[in-house]
């Protein structure tokens, strides 16, 4: 179009028709997750585990775009955030959950092996001050590291992360997909640890089991369970598949983090996870696994928020699904059931056409 033909067409209101955008969610998959989460404040992210590909992307509270102009002053204002993009930007931190990335760091370093076998008489640790307990005493005093995870808290995390290493824990935080850039067409945030040279041993000792200075989008740890169930290879995230008829490629390759052996062994230890965790109707009826966590909100006085993390199906991963329940309090009571209605729907329909705009 020529300079005055731009101007009379603005001058006779003719606007261009906009070009065809198409995403790869999944619309059903989008309202399944949507559903599920109600009118939780929240968020749920489906991945596709080979392609990286966002199948869900739901954050509430949400609002009208049809009514933004009008809703503006009340939407800029509102405590809720409906404006916030939890899904993608909503920084929270990951409480029990993480321990996924400390398990999978421990045995992709050498550390310890699923059946390795620990003891913990006490369930404290001395060696750092103030000493790091947990709320409640071990069921065991003798497990493995397996076990380990399966239980709502255990110090031995804590114990492995001392061994392991801030700098190095840090390192496999990163590589699995927290704190990375993400090249996606909407505004993303990226999680936040600790760099190198401000590690002490007490960090290092509670960023391995959960509680110390990490923040996570719940996009970015849908990303490290896509990695696990792709055996150890993280994809590319991708949310836009072509604009017009140009088929829009992501930049970077997927690339090997874990090895294959370790990822699967994740999974194998997700699976028991779930399998001691679920709190709904019989495990063998949800074909999943996962793990699901509390952390606290960081607001005096509120309930912490709730997590779940996971895969399905259990046995060959195609999804990775994260929800996150903001001051939910219980993860397994609160977030996994909500995660197992949307493993419900991805069990029964396979991915639809994606979500095309103009």
């Amino acid at each position: 179009m020529s300079p005055l033909e731009e101007i009379e067409a603005n001058l006779l209101h003719q606007h261009s028709a906009g070009v065809s955008v198409t995403l790869t969610i999944d619309l059903r998959i989008q309202e399944a997750a949507s559903q599920a989460l109600g009118l939780r404040k929240g968020a749920a992210v489906v991945l596709d585990v080979r392609t990286g590909e966002i199948l869900a992307m739901v954050s509430k509270p949400t609002f009208d775009p049809n009514s933004l102009e009008t809703d503006w002053p009340t939407l800029q204002f509102s405590p809720d955030k409906p404006m916030l993009n939890r899904a993608a930007q909503g920084l929270y931190p990951p409480g029990l959950v993480f321990e996924t990335i400390t398990l999978a760091a421990v045995m992709q370093e050498g550390l310890a092996e699923p059946t390795s076998v620990f003891t913990d008489e006490l369930g404290v640790i001395l060696a750092v001050d103030p000493p790091i307990s947990c709320p409640a005493d071990p069921p065991k005093t003798r497990f493995t590291l397996a076990e380990a995870y399966t239980w709502p808290c255990s110090v031995l995390f804590a114990r492995l992360g001392l061994e392991l290493g801030g700098e190095r824990l840090a390192d496999y935080v990163t590589q699995l997909g927290v704190g990375r850039p993400m090249e996606l067409p909407i505004e993303v945030a990226s999680g936040q640890v600790l760099e190198s040279g401000v590690w002490s041993r007490l960090l290092a000792a509670r960023t391995a089991m959960g509680q110390g200075e990490v923040l996570v989008t719940p996009l970015e740890m849908a990303l490290v369970m896509a990695t696990l169930g792709n055996d150890g290879i993280r994809p590319i995230s991708r949310l836009v598949l072509s604009v017009g008829e140009k088929e829009v490629v992501p930049s970077g390759t997927p690339r090997q983090v874990l090895s294959a052996e370790v990822a699967r062994q994740v999974q194998d230890i997700l699976s028991q996870s779930f399998d001691a965790g679920w709190v709904g109707p019989t495990a063998n009826d949800v074909d999943m696994s996962g793990r699901a966590g509390s952390a606290e909100s960081g607001v005096a006085g509120a309930p912490p928020h709730a997590w779940f993390v996971g895969l399905t199906p259990a046995a060959q991963p195609r999804y990775a699904f994260v929800v996150v329940v903001e001051h939910g309090y219980q993860g397994w009571e609160v977030a996994a059931p909500i995660a197992a209605q949307i493993a419900a729907q991805l069990e029964t329909q396979s991915p639809t056409a994606a979500v095309t705009g103009g």
